[in-house]
């Protein structure tokens, strides 16, 4: 539709972090009650609420909801702990709010609980408490661009409807009233995101699938995202402003977080995949959940790499610009950031640790980037690793480090290349050895900063074939004489782009092509370089 997988290959963009904390992005204050119950995981997910000049996080605990004041986010005070059914515990709770109304599932058998936050900021209590449709929940959304707004609940233990929701009107918020419910056509949604009776849910491996809900016990299927890109467990997604995109996170290690033009569901597709390397060049990160901030950004909570800010204003071309790291010290992806809130009327930006609680963060400059890139790239050049990228901005720039890293080691400089006031620069890493080869590279600005690029693999083969060309250089049209190929052995020939331009097999060619430099390659080995003149 967009364009084809492999330009989109082309375009895979995740911007990679060291071991600082944080990029382009301040903690303002934490909150964390290390007396509460933990195994494994302390805390879960977080939502926001404003009234009356002040701010609120609504985070869930193994036993709790907690409903904190961070308006003042360096003094944040709790205000009250909540949950009807003492004694319940589980490692997953979700919260979302409506009005004046917060609403709280578990998967602990705790019903749906309606909590009036009308008192704020001096008090928060649990209203209404129904088991009546069902007792455990994995996630609610609601939809409030309908009138009155609705409220979906995915992953219930009643009956057939864990395949699919139950819809609840909220036209008296303090006590939901059940509008229907149905099964769908993609089984078990793990979660969905609701607008305009629109349901984009996501269905664990079976993908994204888009459905009509105006009619709340008749749901129309729309449309299917499967068998894309970086396929995973489909896991929670975010519409963008206009309705043309969706963010959607793959809740599986190594899977890149996805772009999707939605405009047409019987036509999605993938047009943008980034990914964080915080902890590892082998990017083995963990995208949990996504919001849309308009049209141009993307926050995104990862387990073990902490939130993140993404510009998607060329939904094709995403790029990192700040990112907080709740969890610098810890050296796997299996805890970190639950979630993430990023609508508060102050612009800061809500992150539950599983562990160590909540933070309030913010993003110090969003527009800021020492330098904006066209493309950058790398790939095998012979024995070497060529590095190549095209600048269209760079402001108070000194240069970059290119950085290099292999199988199980970390980043190590191998070189500096000057900032030239934008351009193409080329670098090349003379013969790093078989194997996956990692490249990055580190800006330097003149005021002390830095930010990493995305990284890229190389990888060369084991041993490089024993293969002489002549002449070499030929003339164009010229046959050349390969030896080290048996007869029958089959070859291709690329240019300095990687693009193939010929296959054949035998000991012989004959280019017709254009002077230049050629690449041979053998049983996807490289075997010998080839130089066509005039």
């Amino acid at each position: 539709m967009l364009r084809s997988l492999t330009t989109l290959l082309l375009l895979l963009v995740g911007i990679p972090l060291s071991a600082q904390t944080s990029y382009n992005m301040v903690s303002l204050g934490n909150w964390h009650d290390p007396d509460l119950p933990f195994n494994r995981v302390r805390y879960n997910d977080v939502w926001g609420y404003a009234a009356n000049d002040r701010e609120y996080a609504l985070m869930g605990s193994r036993g709790f909801l907690h409903v904190l004041d961070v308006t003042d986010p360096e003094n944040i005070t709790e205000i009250a702990r909540l949950n009807d059914d003492a004694g319940s515990s589980s490692i997953w709770r979700d919260v979302k709010v409506y009005g004046d109304y917060a609403y709280m599932v578990s998967e602990a058998a705790e019903g749906l609980q309606v909590i009036d936050l009308t008192d704020l900021p001096n008090s928060a209590s649990v209203i209404h408490r129904s088991e009546a449709e069902f007792s455990n929940c994995h996630n609610i959304f609601i939809d409030s661009s309908v009138s009155p707004a609705k409220l979906y609940a995915f992953g219930t233990n009643t009956g057939a409807q864990r395949d699919g929701y139950l819809v609840y009107s909220l036209a008296d918020p303090t006590t939901p009233t059940l509008l229907g419910q149905a099964q769908l056509t993609g089984g078990y949604a793990h979660d969905g995101y609701v607008i305009n009776d629109t349901l984009y849910a996501n269905q664990e491996g079976r993908g994204l699938y888009v459905y009509d809900v105006a009619s709340p016990s008749a749901p129309v299927e729309l449309g299917i995202l499967n068998n894309y890109v970086e396929e995973g467990y489909n896991h929670s997604c975010w519409r963008s402003a206009s309705g043309d995109y969706l963010v959607m996170c793959d809740e599986t290690f190594d899977k890149g977080v996805k772009i999707v033009n939605v405009e047409d569901p019987l036509d999605m597709e993938v047009v943008g995949l980034f990914r964080s390397t915080l902890l590892d060049p082998n990017v083995r990160s963990l995208a949990h959940n996504p919001f849309y901030l308009g049209d141009t950004a993307v926050v995104v909570s990862y387990y073990g790499d902490g939130v993140q800010i993404w510009n998607v204003a060329d939904p094709a071309a995403p790029r990192r610009v700040g990112y907080y790291d709740t969890t610098p010290d810890r050296t796997d992806y299996g805890d970190g950031t639950w979630g993430a809130y990023p609508y508060l009327p102050s612009g800061n930006i809500l992150a539950s640790d599983e562990i160590t609680g909540l933070y309030v963060v913010r993003v110090s400059d969003f527009y800021s980037l020492p330098a904006t890139y066209r493309g950058w790239k790398a790939k095998p050049a012979g024995k070497n690793a060529r590095l190549e990228w095209t600048t269209t901005a760079e402001a108070a720039l000194l240069g970059w480090e290119v950085e290099h890293a292999v199988e199980g080691s970390s980043f190590a400089t191998v070189g500096f290349v000057e900032a030239a006031g934008t351009g193409t620069y080329v670098f090349h890493h003379p013969t790093p050895g078989p194997g996956r080869h990692y490249y990055r590279l580190r800006s330097k600005e003149q005021d002390g900063n830095d930010a990493l690029t995305e990284v890229k693999l190389v990888e060369f083969s084991e041993d490089l074939v024993a293969v002489t060309a002549w002449p070499n250089p030929a003339p164009t049209g010229a046959r050349i004489h390969l030896s080290g190929l048996p007869p029958d052995t089959p070859w291709e020939l690329f240019d300095v782009a990687g693009r193939r331009v010929m296959a054949g097999q035998g000991n012989q060619l004959l280019p017709r092509l254009t002077t230049g430099t050629y690449f041979l390659q053998s049983a996807g080995k490289i075997a010998t370089k080839v130089v066509l003149v005039d």
